[in-house]
């Protein structure tokens, strides 16, 4: 809690104590790279705000202040004991406490003069009447300034001029407070701060380049989201579409339709019709890149870009192609092959790492590499666990992935022929591995929320909210 102290008639804060390393992005998910973050994360720490949603990942910077709110704001920063007893009619419910409080204090007057005996806890709250509310809690001395030119037929003109005096705000634009617009979550995490004597803190930055997510549950079936150089995803496709895979520049996406066409008599995946297409990072026009009839299970964009290759049922057995997303035309790269590969990640060396689309208990799934011609060049095994989801580290030097146990799963890098074994993270539902474009971060699924972790050590932190479901990612 922030411990403030009166001097010279008004607050002086006194900084929160020392917080723990903050992992980048900081708290809110909604805040990155706002002018405000600092801030907020100043706030938070200080124990004035948890959020505006129940899982405490959002902050809503630039929802409106309620009056309910910021009576909550007032007594958290200023260390007052809620008071559940309040001269007003229209209280009730989790500010309840704060607006007793600060009613005792004698900081807000009620909403409906000349009875004031209501205090409107659901009204937004304006610039000017906020001014008044802070002027008062600071007990802030009058000012002889004139600063602004847009308050001088304001009620709360003389608490703006104070609140100006005390450095506590910079207005809204050069020479004007705005005193009748409302006023947001952010800027209010700004006042307070100011007031407080807070240092900003501003974390690092959680995240570069480019990502695209699978969603699971969009319309009941799947959906394309997009970020980049910012955990806000944009929602590119809502459809039946999943499984993206960003071409090696991050300027294209390719994905599955994953409504299967399976014709009664199918005895697995491999009998069932799918189609790939492509669309560009940005949006617009999507492009059917394979047949109807091809089966595509697993696929990955050849290293120079210009091909997705795939795994695909020909003759009966499993073969590699590749498909030419500009042209339409499908080549195949390999002859039938052993087992059942599935998911394919290629190295930019030419060496393709796959896992098994099924496997017989008590085996485990092995990791298979090939050369793009279909040539075991070798396995990666573990006589415990299944190893899933194998990544190549952007300079092909370094695989990631799972290896699933009964009680746990822990993300593995090593070298490329699985030497120098080390796990970098253990959780217990992993799924999906994604590499930094500059191989230092791994992304990855927990539970399918996204999470970053840097390979030389360290907690993971969130990438994306836990509200948001997310079945595959991709990285560049």
């Amino acid at each position: 809690m922030v411990v403030a102290v009166v001097a010279f008639g008004f607050y002086v804060g006194v900084a929160a104590p020392a917080h723990a390393e903050m992992p980048p992005g900081g708290t809110f998910f909604d805040d990155d790279g706002s002018v405000h973050e600092g801030d907020v994360e100043a706030i938070a720490q200080a124990g004035i705000t948890v959020g505006c949603d129940e899982a405490k990942e959002f902050f809503c910077p630039d929802a409106a202040v309620t009056r309910a709110e910021m009576a909550t704001f007032l007594t958290r920063a200023f260390g007052l004991a809620p008071d559940p007893t309040s001269g007003f009619s229209d209280v009730s419910g989790v500010h309840a406490g704060s607006i007793g409080a600060v009613e005792a204090a004698g900081w807000v007057d009620g909403c409906n003069p000349p009875a004031n005996d209501n205090f409107c806890p659901a009204r937004t709250l304006t610039r000017g009447e906020a001014a008044k509310m802070l002027a008062r809690a600071l007990d802030l001395p009058a000012a002889s300034t004139d600063s602004f030119v847009d308050d001088e037929t304001s009620p709360f003109a003389a608490d703006i001029e104070r609140l100006a005096a005390a450095g506590i705000t910079k207005g809204c634009a050069p020479d004007h407070f705005c005193p009748n617009s409302t006023v947001t979550r952010a800027q209010m995490a700004s006042f307070l701060a100011r007031a407080l004597g807070l240092t900003a803190i501003v974390p690092a930055n959680p995240f570069e380049g480019r990502m695209v997510l699978g969603l699971p549950s969009i319309v009941a079936y799947g959906g394309l989201a997009v970020m980049e150089d910012s955990r806000t995803p944009h929602t590119l496709i809502v459809d039946t579409v999943g499984q993206p895979v960003l071409s090696p520049d991050g300027s294209r996406i390719a994905y599955v339709d994953i409504r299967r066409q399976c014709p009664p008599d199918a005895q697995g995946p491999w009998d069932c019709y799918s189609r790939l297409f492509e669309m560009d990072f940005e949006g617009g026009a999507e492009t059917q890149i394979t047949p109807n009839t091809a089966r595509p299970i697993g696929h990955d964009w050849t290293p120079a870009g210009d091909q997705v290759a795939f795994f695909d049922w020909a003759d009966g057995a499993v073969v590699l192609s590749a498909t030419n997303p500009d042209t339409g035309a499908i080549r195949r790269l390999s002859g039938p092959l052993s087992g059942e590969p599935a998911h394919l990640s290629w190295s930019r060396d030419d060496v393709l790492a796959s896992m098994p689309l099924a496997f017989d208990p008590p085996d485990h799934a092995e990791i298979t590499l090939m050369n793009p011609t279909g040539e075991i060049v070798g396995t990666i095994a573990d006589p415990s666990r299944d190893l899933l989801h194998p990544e190549w580290s952007p300079d092909g030097n370094t695989l990631a992935f799972w290896a699933a146990g009964s009680d746990k799963t822990e993300l593995i890098v090593a070298n490329r022929d699985g030497t120098d074994r080390r796990v970098v993270a253990t959780v217990a539902d992993g799924r999906a591995v994604a590499w930094s474009p500059d191989g230092t971060r791994i992304a990855f699924l927990d539970f399918q929320q996204v999470w970053c972790i840097d390979i030389a050590g360290g907690e993971p932190w969130p990438l994306t909210p836990s509200s948001l479901p997310v079945n595959a990612i991709d990285w560049r």
